[in-house]
């Protein structure tokens, strides 16, 4: 996921389609009896009928089964798939327009759809799983860091676990996630009783303040040098790569840490 967010960092130009529809993807529609299905392994169209292979797929099959076609369908330059979710990036605008009027004709071909309404178009940033990405920068998406800013206090391990996997799914903009969290994580381990301490609360309210200090990372351009900080302790290790940016300023990349097992 990470690796598809960093290609969409750097175009100038974004747009984002969102909720495909078509014969392929509903599974309700009886009025047509084929659709078109795409063989993974032998890579070509075939026919075949619907009832005998999406009507009773179930919700997981059926999504899969958007991303295989998808896969195959949308197989431009400059265009990233995610389940029902199309990007399409460039770097300048007559790309844009010559990428998109390719893809609109792949879609029309499979008589697909979009939702205008959920589609943006010619943006300098985009919206694409989670985080505000374009013009070589990526940073969290304000609703899910106010919704993290906004969250209670966990009274229990259900509610500590969910705030894990919110804050958790952008730990790649805070240096030492692991170190500050690791009161917290003892306490998700059903051999201890749960009981939040004052270094529960002081590891929460700073994981809260990093992620809501409007973080930024810059995306990668392989043609300039990395330099890689790293740094460990007793309690964890953590890592830092950067590249160089205007005036000889390091700029971050991504931020990766981890807990020191009991073992290690």
């Amino acid at each position: 996921m990470s690796k598809r967010i960093d290609e969409e960092t750097s175009p100038t130009k974004v747009c984002d389609f969102d909720d495909l529809t078509g014969p392929l993807f509903n599974n309700k529609d009886s009025n047509r009896e084929k659709v078109k299905a795409v063989d993974e392994k032998l890579s070509h169209s075939e026919i075949c009928p619907q009832k005998a292979w999406l009507k009773n797929l179930a919700n997981s099959e059926f999504g899969r089964a958007k991303v295989i076609f998808l896969g195959h369908v949308v197989d431009l330059e400059g265009v990233q798939v995610y389940l029902d979710d199309l990007v399409i990036t460039s770097d300048t605008w007559e790309e844009h327009l010559e990428r998109l009027r390719a893809l609109l004709a792949l879609l029309a071909g499979a008589d697909l759809t979009i939702n205008l309404a959920k589609s943006e178009f010619g943006r300098a940033k985009g919206i694409f799983l989670g985080h505000v990405v374009g013009g070589g920068k990526v940073a969290p998406v304000t609703a899910k860091v106010e919704a993290i800013l906004q969250y209670p206090i966990p009274t229990d391990r259900k509610s500590l676990q969910r705030f894990f996997g919110m804050a958790g799914y952008y730990r790649r903009f805070c240096p030492n996630f692991a170190q500050v969290t690791a009161p917290r994580t003892d306490l998700i381990s059903p051999k201890k009783q749960f009981t939040w301490t004052s270094e529960c609360q002081e590891s929460f309210e700073k994981i809260r303040t990093i992620i809501t200090s409007s973080p930024v990372l810059t995306s990668p351009d392989f043609e300039k040098p990395f330099c890689l900080h790293v740094d460990a302790t007793d309690s964890g290790a953590g890592a830092v790569l950067v590249e160089a940016g205007p005036v000889h300023v390091l700029l971050p990349v991504c931020y990766y840490s981890s807990k020191v097992k009991r073992h290690q």
